[in-house]
């Protein structure tokens, strides 16, 4: 037999299930409502760049939008420029094409029915020292059946072809496949006679790249990158150059990006090796000696690499 409080607490739980149920069907009609104005999307969505960037942004055309049940976004014309300068364009997109389920929007579960960016392009300075030109961005599929699908980058920087891909999970949805980025990516990336890979690891309190490697000129380097963080960017660097042990950091500030290397010996030979190899990685960036958007130093009487 059922107490009082018993009874009271089963009614109280069944009241606010039904609150919660009419305060979502609710919900969904005001989505459903709201979707009818693409003016007003168009808007949002050039509010949420802005606030993503903290630059001024424009949305040329929303060509179709769609929320719910599945969210649809096709948009042609993206631009982002400075607050003060208009004139002044630090990246442009021609189109742009993102379909994922409501529920997985909502909460931010990164799981995508399909997405691709096309036409990109990043001012020297902003991504990069140097223009970086994006042909294509998206998830890319071609062989469901025999083929693991990445998420393929294909452009220009410095003059010299761009390509990287990483691993994508894929799996059957209602409407088609759904993709999304595992905890551990694995990633490969070639930019002139720069070729490498890594595995992209993220947990839910951290981001690492681990395992990466990458040749040069003859060159190998394998390194791992941990304590990392996008906004400002900045990580903590372990690795060997030509089996030469080295600690370093990144740090993104407002003027430049400072890399700095700490080698665990300094004996005339290493920090030759050294020199070499940052000279050639300067070079493939696109960056001259002098040049402030990225400062590349050697610590010659730091710190020994850890054990």
């Amino acid at each position: 037999m059922k107490t009082g409080w018993q009874k009271t607490s089963l009614t109280w739980g069944k009241r606010l299930a039904i609150v919660v149920l009419i305060l979502l069907a609710m919900s969904y009609g005001v989505l459903i409502l709201a979707q009818r104005s693409k003016e007003s999307l168009r808007l949002g969505l050039q509010d949420y760049l802005m606030e993503a960037t903290g630059h001024q942004a424009e949305i040329t055309h929303l060509a179709e939008a769609n929320i719910v049940p599945q969210s649809v976004f096709k948009i042609q014309g993206i631009l982002i420029r400075d607050k003060k300068d208009d004139k002044k364009v630090y990246a442009s997109v021609k189109s742009a094409y993102i379909s994922l389920p409501f529920f997985n929007m909502m909460f931010g579960r990164g799981v995508y029915s399909g997405f691709e960016m096309k036409g990109m392009e990043f001012a020297s300075g902003y991504a990069l020292p140097k223009k970086l030109t994006i042909d294509y961005a998206g998830v890319s599929d071609p062989s469901p059946e025999t083929a693991t699908p990445v998420f393929m980058i294909e452009g220009l920087y410095n003059d010299y072809p761009l390509l990287m891909t990483m691993q994508m999970s894929r799996k059957q949805g209602k409407g088609g496949y759904l993709y999304r980025f595992n905890e551990i990516t694995p990633m490969t990336y070639k930019l002139g006679p720069l070729e490498g890979d890594a595995d992209y690891v993220r947990s839910f309190t951290t981001l690492s790249l681990e395992k990466g490697r990458f040749v040069l000129d003859g060159h190998e380097v394998e390194f791992t990158a941990t304590d990392l963080d996008t906004r400002p960017l900045k990580a903590r660097l372990k690795g060997r150059i030509d089996g030469l042990d080295f600690n370093g950091t990144l740090i993104k500030t407002n003027e430049s990006m400072v890399l700095t290397i700490a080698p665990a010996n300094h004996d005339e030979n290493t920090l030759k090796t050294l020199k070499n190899v940052i000279s050639i990685f300067q070079k493939t960036l696109g960056l001259t000696p002098d040049d402030k958007t990225m400062t590349i130093t050697i610590n010659e009487n730091g710190a020994k690499a850890e054990e």
